[in-house]
């Protein structure tokens, strides 16, 4: 049994195990359930007056209603549309602006260690920040746009270091090694501020 990032129950159980045997086992951990979901941050949705960080630039966020798109200048954004598209509007600009970050950081990175990346994604993931396939493919959690750049910096070098090493040996973090990202800062950031950044929907 295990809570999703929304705080919903998963239960696994076994084909031959009746319904109501998994039922009575959840009904029986409800005070588990309860304190595990206290420790869940608050679902984040965006709205006016809110001051955000995407890709290592600042922005306040205000209603541009009469607009119909979505612009940046001056360290605001202005949201155009209907009210009850604010929050989509800006998760699919934070969307953009990280996807735009992610390709030159990977190009960078690829070639300061001679190595071609292929195509970069952009994926709603809660167990990973980022993945790197055999079709040398890099995906990312888009959320990352909001941390902090020198922690976008480390998760992109972090995958394209597995162009060159595909698991987590030492040949892997020496590779790793030769990038100039600050490794140690972005995971102590990620340990206090991941669940923050998967609070957002």
């Amino acid at each position: 049994m295990r809570l999703d990032k929304t705080g919903a129950v998963v239960v696994t159980y076994p084909f031959f195990c009746p319904r109501r045997k998994a039922e009575q086992f959840v009904n029986a951990q409800a005070d588990w359930i309860d304190r595990q979901r206290a420790h869940l941050p608050a679902i984040r949705i965006f709205k006016p007056g809110d001051a955000i960080t995407i890709a290592g630039r600042e922005y306040a966020l205000a209603p541009a209603p009469e607009s119909r798109g979505t612009h940046a200048a001056g360290g605001v954004l202005r949201v155009g549309g209907a009210p009850e598209f604010f929050h989509h509007r800006v998760c699919d600009f934070i969307r953009k602006e990280t996807l735009a970050y992610l390709e030159s950081r990977a190009d960078a990175y690829a070639r300061a260690l001679g190595v071609a990346h292929g195509r970069i994604a952009l994926r709603d993931t809660s167990t990973r920040w980022g993945s790197c396939s055999g079709r040398k493919s890099l995906n990312f959690c888009w959320k990352i746009g909001l941390a902090p750049d020198y922690v976008i910096d480390y998760l992109v070098a972090h995958e394209v270091s597995h162009l060159c090493e595909m698991n987590h040996g030492d040949a892997f973090w020496k590779t790793l090694a030769r990038l100039p990202v600050r490794r140690a800062d972005a995971e102590i950031w990620l340990r206090r501020h991941g669940r923050e950044l998967q609070a957002v929907k």
